[in-house]
C-alpha cells in the first residue's frame, strides 16, 4: 500500500525548496562579487610591489643564466626555472592590468568630471609610484575624507568590470553590493 502526499503538503514542499535554492543561488552570487571586489581590491593595493617584483625582469632572468652557466647556483635548493616561471607570469598579468587601466582611465575622462576624479583618487592612491597621503588628495580635490574613500570604493568597483567583463557588471548591476555582508 502507498500512500500519496495531499496535494497541499507537494506545494508547501515545492515552494520551500525553491526558496531555499534562490537564497543558495543569491548568496553565491554575493561571495562571487565580493571575491571580485576583493582581489580588484588587492591588487590595486598591490600595484607598486607586484610592478616593483616585475622590473628589469629580462636583466634578472639573464643574470641568473650565466650564473647556471658558470655552475654558481647548482647546489642552491630552489627551483629557480619555477621562480622565474612565476616572475614571467606576474610580468604577463601585469601588462594586462595595465591595459585594463588604460582603458579603465579612458572611460573615467569619458564619463565626466566626477568619474575622473575616481580614476584619478584611485591612481594618486595606489598606483603612482610614490605613495601619496589622504590628506594631500582631499585637499588637491576638494573633498572630505568620506567623499575621498567613496571615491575610491566606487572606482574599485568600476574597475572590477573593466577587469572581469560581464560578470562582474552582471553582478553589480544586480543590485548586489559588497558592503551588504
Amino acid at each position: 500500500m502507498t500512500e500519496q502526499i495531499p496535494e497541499k503538503w507537494i506545494e508547501v514542499i515545492t515552494t520551500t525548496v525553491l526558496r531555499e535554492q534562490k537564497k543558495q543561488e543569491s548568496i553565491a552570487s554575493k561571495e562571487q562579487h565580493d571575491r571580485r571586489f576583493r582581489n580588484t581590491e588587492l591588487l590595486v593595493k598591490n600595484y607598486r610591489k607586484l610592478s616593483a617584483h616585475c622590473e628589469n625582469l629580462p636583466e634578472q632572468i639573464g643574470i641568473i643564466h650565466q650564473e647556471i652557466d658558470m655552475g654558481l647556483l647548482e647546489h642552491i635548493d630552489l627551483n629557480l626555472k619555477e621562480v622565474m616561471k612565476s616572475k614571467q607570469k606576474t610580468k604577463m598579468i601585469m601588462d594586462y592590468i595595465d591595459a585594463m587601466l588604460l582603458a579603465y582611465k579612458s572611460l573615467a575622462e569619458r564619463g565626466g568630471e566626477v568619474a575622473n576624479r575616481r580614476h584619478k583618487v584611485l591612481r594618486d592612491m595606489y598606483l603612482k609610484p610614490d605613495y601619496e597621503n589622504p590628506t594631500t588628495l582631499m585637499e588637491r580635490y576638494g573633498v572630505e575624507k568620506t567623499t575621498l574613500y567613496k571615491d575610491l570604493k566606487k572606482a574599485i568597483e568600476e574597475f572590477s568590470v573593466v577587469l572581469f567583463g560581464i560578470d562582474a557588471y552582471v553582478l553589480q548591476a544586480s543590485g548586489k553590493r559588497v558592503d551588504e555582508r
